[in-house]
This record gives structure tokens, C-alpha cells and sequence, in this order.
């Protein structure tokens, strides 16, 4: 005699199929991320400081036009958009400030953001902590060189071509430039010794041809 299904039955046993999945689900949302691919959060700060340093490259170039025109006061005037491709573009430091940051210190998870314990111990596992471990002195360099370079550029973006006319003495611009070509150099040493840390700890393989059968 086949038995009877118990109205009910099956809900319950769906429901608690579900409530189990979702604890476990929360609880596996809650644990520290796990360690960064090292080497690929290093070229992509890599990527981030190359990019800084091509737009340093343009800032000097636009920088130095500026400079020329104060002996050619009726020379054509420099194009403004040109400022869109250096490190004076409006937000470009805090755009690199926030992508630096979310590189260093790792991906926090959304639950262990809502404690202040969980989101310090998830903030731990970056590429920071791995920096500070076999590389403190090229981490040290690198925030040296990037806040030096974000200081320049928060003190001069703004109406930067003023900093070239008549109300500034040659000696002053000559000042500018001189510390403008300073937060460069700090970010083409940085990024040269960044590239070859990888270059030494991370080699490319040749996978092409698959393992080595010897």
C-alpha cells in the first residue's frame, strides 16, 4: 500500500534546502579574500604607473611650450585640450589614487565590509602586505613617488597656464619646472624598478610548446 504524500512535506524540506544555502553562501561571503595573483596585481600597477608616466611625459612637453611663449608673447596660443592627455586633467590623481589603492590593498567582500574587524583583516590581504614582505623599499618608493607627483599636480592644475605669465618671474618658472621635472623622475625611477622586479621574480614561460616531456 503506497503511502500518502503529507501536505506540506516538501515545502518545509525546500525551505530548509534554501535557508542552508543561503547561510552557507553568507558565511562563505564573510571570509577573507583569498591572496592576490601577485603577479598580476603587480602589472597592473605597473600598467597604472606607465600610464602616469606618459601623461608626465606630455605634461612636460605642454609645460615647456608654455615657458617658450613667454618669450614669443604673440606667438599662437597653446591648444587647451592638450591638458586632457596630461596629469592636469580634472580627477585624473583621484581616479589613480582610488586604482592604486583598490591594487594594494585587495578586494574587500561586500559582507565583510559591514564589520570593522573583518573589513581591516580583508584590507590585510593585498598586494601591500606582499610588498612589505619582499619588497619594502620599492613600496616605500612608490608612494614617495606618487604622492610627490599628486602633490605637484594639486598645486598647479588649476589655471595652470597663470603659472607662465607676466605675474611670475623667470626665476619662479624656472622653480616650477625644475620641481615638475623632480615628481617626474621619481615616477620613471619607480616604474623602471618595478619593471624589473617582475621581470627578475616573474619571468615569462614558454607555454606554447606545452611541458617539458623531457
Amino acid at each position: 500500500m503506497a503511502l500518502l504524500p503529507v501536505p506540506g512535506v516538501d515545502e518545509v524540506d525546500l525551505v530548509t534546502q534554501v535557508g542552508t544555502s543561503v547561510v552557507r553562501g553568507l558565511q562563505q561571503a564573510s571570509q577573507p579574500p583569498p591572496w592576490p595573483n601577485t603577479r598580476e596585481a603587480l602589472l597592473e600597477l605597473l600598467a597604472i604607473l606607465d600610464e602616469w608616466c606618459r601623461r608626465a611625459e606630455e605634461t612636460t612637453r605642454f609645460a615647456y611650450h608654455l615657458a617658450r611663449g613667454r618669450q614669443a608673447p604673440d606667438a599662437r596660443p597653446p591648444d587647451q585640450r592638450r591638458v586632457r592627455r596630461t596629469n592636469l586633467a580634472r580627477g585624473y590623481g583621484d581616479v589613480v589614487r582610488v586604482d592604486s589603492q583598490k591594487i594594494l590593498k585587495g578586494r574587500v567582500p561586500p559582507l565583510a565590509k559591514l564589520r570593522g574587524s573583518s573589513r581591516r583583516r580583508a584590507a590585510r590581504r593585498g598586494l601591500r602586505t606582499i610588498l612589505v614582505a619582499y619588497c619594502p623599499d620599492l613600496l616605500e618608493q612608490f608612494e614617495a613617488a606618487t604622492e610627490a607627483r599628486l602633490d605637484w599636480v594639486g598645486e598647479h592644475r588649476e589655471d595652470f597656464n597663470r603659472w607662465f605669465d607676466e605675474s611670475h618671474t623667470d626665476e619662479e618658472v624656472a622653480q616650477l619646472l625644475a620641481a615638475m621635472g623632480a615628481t617626474e623622475a621619481g615616477l620613471l625611477d619607480v616604474t623602471a624598478k618595478l619593471r624589473e622586479f617582475i621581470t627578475v621574480n616573474f619571468p615569462l614561460t614558454n607555454t606554447a610548446q606545452g611541458p617539458d616531456r623531457g
